[in-house]
């Protein structure tokens, strides 16, 4: 049994890192992700996202209606609750500056991965404890990918 995030837990579990989608080096440089991203480079890039239930993407998007309004930053936004968001946005992570997005593990593990400053929002989903995650883990660094680290695993077998 792998634990996938620094938790403690009665079950007893061999630690490795948080299964991220892409490493640093497989990833858009800054200038390419922009290009993608169809940005120019003059504002700093905020995403603001998540894949739940329906209407809470509406929710959020109305909630920091404010950050494109006032101009700062040039603003993403995403959903892939009817197929048409971006994914995987960990490519465009170069170009993104600040994320706004659900503490869910794929949001969270690689805002922490890839140094993103990040406001993380609250959704009831059920199966993980947001809360305890931003709690326990916001401080918790990684160099190696446990995606790595599983396929290394795996391979020695």
């Amino acid at each position: 049994v792998f634990a996938i995030e620094p938790f403690k837990s009665q079950v007893k579990m061999e630690q490795i890192n948080p299964l991220i989608i892409r490493n640093r080096d497989e990833i858009y440089n800054r200038n390419d992700a922009l290009k993608e991203l169809g940005f120019n480079g003059n504002k700093e890039i905020c995403f603001i996202g998540v894949n739940y239930k329906t209407g809470y993407f509406e929710k959020l998007k109305e909630k920091y209606s404010y950050i494109k309004e006032e101009g700062d930053y040039d603003v993403i936004y995403s959903t892939n609750m009817f197929g048409k968001g971006i994914f995987p946005i960990a490519d465009y992570y170069n170009a993104i500056d600040l994320l706004i997005c659900p503490a869910t593990y794929n949001h969270f593990w690689e805002a922490r991965y890839f140094n993103k400053e990040a406001i993380f929002e609250r959704v009831p989903v059920i199966y993980c404890d947001l809360e305890r995650r931003i709690r326990e883990c916001s401080d918790y660094e990684f160099k190696e990918n446990g995606a790595d680290q599983l396929a290394e695993i795996l391979l020695n077998l």
